[in-house]
Order: structure tokens, then C-alpha cells, then sequence
């Protein structure tokens, strides 16, 4: 967006929060699932890694990241 500011200067209109939280967003996650897709495509010819992360927040909860990396890509999985 800040690219976009740039380019148009200062008549640039950015989207509103309601453009934000319906068309805008389902574009992004259409565009992230096609992303995410094709490396999901690409883990029966190569090998991958299962990664894991984990924390604890202020409350004491956990919270535990698994992720599937390969040549093409990580992918958060859960």
C-alpha cells in the first residue's frame, strides 16, 4: 500500500475498512490458498521437513507452531 502512496501522492483514496474485511481479504486469501496449493503440490517429489515452534504467553498458555518446509517453500500447517 505504502507503494502505492508513491506512486499516486498524496490523491491516492486508500480502501476503507469495510473494503478491507470483504472483497480486498477474500482476494488475499484466494491468491495465499493458490500459493499455499502449489507448494502443498510440489511434498510427494521432494523431501520436507516438519518444523515446530513453540511459546508461552503472559498467562501462562502455550501455544505450538507446526510448519512443512521444503525447496519450494514453508507452509504453517497448525
Amino acid at each position: 500500500m505504502m507503494r502505492s502512496v508513491g506512486n499516486y501522492g498524496h490523491g491516492f483514496k486508500p480502501p476503507t475498512p469495510y473494503e478491507l474485511s470483504t472483497w480486498i481479504l477474500k482476494e488475499e486469501v484466494a491468491t495465499t490458498d493458490a500459493i499455499i496449493d502449489d507448494v502443498r503440490k510440489t511434498w510427494a517429489q521432494t523431501e520436507v521437513s516438519i518444523l515446530s515452534d513453540s511459546w508461552t504467553d503472559i498467562r501462562g498458555r502455550s501455544l505450538i507452531n507446526f510448519l512443512v518446509n521444503n525447496p519450494y517453500g514453508t507452509v504453517f500447517i497448525f
